[in-house]
C-alpha cells in the first residue's frame, strides 16, 4: 500500500531527480545515493508543506534544492559527491 506521502507533488521529486541522474553512469553507489536523496527531498518537501500549498511547498523546495551538489548536501553526502558521481563518466582519461 502507498504510504500517504506519495502525492503527485513526490512523483514530481521523482521525476526531478531521475532527471538529474540520467546522465551519470549506473553504479551500486549512484543507485543508493539516488534514493536517499529522493527520500530525503521527499521528507523535506513534507515539512515544508506542512504551512503553505502543496505547489508553493514544490517551488520553494526546488529553490533550496535545485541542484544535485546541494540534494546531495541534503541527502548527508559530501558536497563534492555530485562532481564525484559525475566524473565517473569518463572512467578512460587517455
Amino acid at each position: 500500500m502507498a504510504k500517504k506521502t506519495d502525492t503527485g507533488q513526490n512523483r514530481k521529486i521523482k521525476a526531478v531527480v531521475d532527471m538529474m541522474f540520467d546522465d551519470i553512469p549506473y553504479s551500486e553507489e549512484v543507485t543508493q545515493a539516488q534514493g536517499k536523496i529522493e527520500t530525503a527531498l521527499n521528507v523535506e518537501f513534507d515539512r515544508i508543506k506542512a504551512d503553505r500549498h502543496e505547489d508553493e511547498a514544490l517551488e520553494e523546495l526546488l529553490a533550496r534544492y535545485g541542484r544535485l551538489s546541494q540534494m546531495a548536501e541534503l541527502a548527508g553526502f559530501p558536497a563534492d559527491s555530485a562532481e564525484k558521481w559525475r566524473g565517473e563518466t569518463q572512467a578512460f582519461p587517455w
